[in-house]
């Protein structure tokens, strides 16, 4: 995905930069420094949110891309300030690393890591993320083709750590299936004991429901429209395959693969699938559904109707 992401930001560039003569070393440079003292200007305007000046750094038909969807440069930054506007905070913005190349002679490909230092009422919170930004040289000024953002959960290293210690960061993917598979593989744990225990396991996925159902509630959402989207969050987070197979403003019945622990899978099967079962039905009461929850080799198969 990530590779026909860059073909077709880079298709467009390559079209019109052919048959353009080799640049020489010193003017390459000098674009390249160019290029990336308006990415600081660029950031230094975002982090001051002087978002009139943001919106004439962007190309009228440029992108933004995440990795589940694409909006119009002008449009979405535009949100942003409504949204930004709106809020009390302070923001400053670090670059761990940037990489700059030159393609032709009016366009540069910069990739770029970040730390933001985020404050408000809340207290602080850092961000880090990885993003590629595609600018295009019109009549001498830069302007933003598209962005590539890439959010990552922070791992930083103190700076007096030598750097042959620096190592060991997973990818993002790693960290979501990791953290998956350890969340059944306690869950799974937690059933057994309390199998061992002589606690009814149904009865505890409907304790469980109804604490969840609440929060639900509490956050103002009530319908089951607003349920089958938290649902769809929710199954998404703990699991690493996920097929939406029917969809409509009456029923939502997906089939999806939680992690499967391995060694002790006949009572992960029964005890997993028993909890989850009587889950889903109890929190399913409370929005006007019903559930059934069955399972195809690997995969479960949740059904949810409006009743």
């Amino acid at each position: 995905m990530k590779k026909l992401f860059l073909l077709s930001v880079l298709l467009p560039v390559m079209a019109f930069s052919q048959g353009s003569q080799p640049m020489s070393s010193a003017a390459d440079d000098t674009m390249k420094k160019s290029a990336e003292n308006f990415l600081n200007t660029f950031y230094e305007y975002y982090q001051n949110k002087e978002w009139e000046k943001v919106l004439t750094l962007l190309c009228d038909d440029g992108i933004y891309f995440t990795e589940t969807e694409s909006t119009a440069l002008p449009v979405y930054y535009k949100l942003v300030a409504d949204y930004a506007d709106k809020l009390d905070y302070s923001l400053k913005i670090k670059f761990k690393s940037v990489q700059t190349q030159i393609i032709g002679q009016c366009a540069a490909f910069l990739t770029v890591k970040v730390l933001a230092d985020y404050k408000d009422k809340n207290g602080t919170k850092i961000s880090e993320y990885i993003r590629m930004f595609l600018l295009e040289s019109t009549e001498g000024s830069w302007k933003i083709k598209s962005i590539y953002t890439y959010d990552i959960d922070p791992f930083i290293f103190s700076e007096p750590i030598d750097k042959k210690w620096q190592g060991g960061i997973t990818s993002s993917n790693y960290q979501s299936i990791t953290a998956t598979g350890l969340l059944y593989a306690f869950t799974n744990f937690l059933l057994t004991e309390c199998k061992n225990s002589s606690v009814d396991v149904s009865l505890l996925g409907k304790k469980y429901a109804a604490d969840w159902a609440k929060g639900i509630i509490d956050g103002g959402m009530k319908s089951f429209e607003h349920y089958i989207e938290t649902l769809t969050w929710y199954i998404q987070a703990e699991s690493i395959y996920m097929e939406v197979l029917e969809r409509s403003d009456t029923t939502f019945k997906v089939k999806y693969q939680p992690y499967n622990p391995g060694a002790s899978k006949a009572t992960f099967d029964q005890e997993l699938t028993g909890f989850f079962s009587s889950y889903f039905s109890e929190l399913s009461s409370y929005f006007g559904g019903e559930s059934t929850l069955v399972t195809e080799g690997k995969y479960w198969i949740l059904t949810v109707n409006k009743q």
